[in-house]
């Protein structure tokens, strides 16, 4: 709790490198706006939004990150 109610020492419009995001639509614990706005404020980010899946969608997806981040 104590890194969601600070700012983030992070500038993420100084991000020049591929970057996307992976959220689940039915996550419970945080919200799409929240990736939203982190696709927003990182310069040529994607946000992959996935329907139906949750918090953990990582456990499912991993393969799919994977490959993306060495591609």
């Amino acid at each position: 709790l104590s890194l969601l109610s600070r700012p983030w020492d992070l500038p993420l419009e100084r991000v020049r490198v591929p970057v996307r995001f992976w959220h689940g639509d039915a996550d419970r614990m945080v919200p799409v706006g929240a990736a939203q706005h982190l696709a927003a404020a990182t310069p040529g980010a994607t946000l992959v939004l996935c329907r139906g899946e949750g918090h953990f969608l990582i456990l499912d997806r991993w393969a799919e990150v994977v490959r993306w981040s060495v591609a």
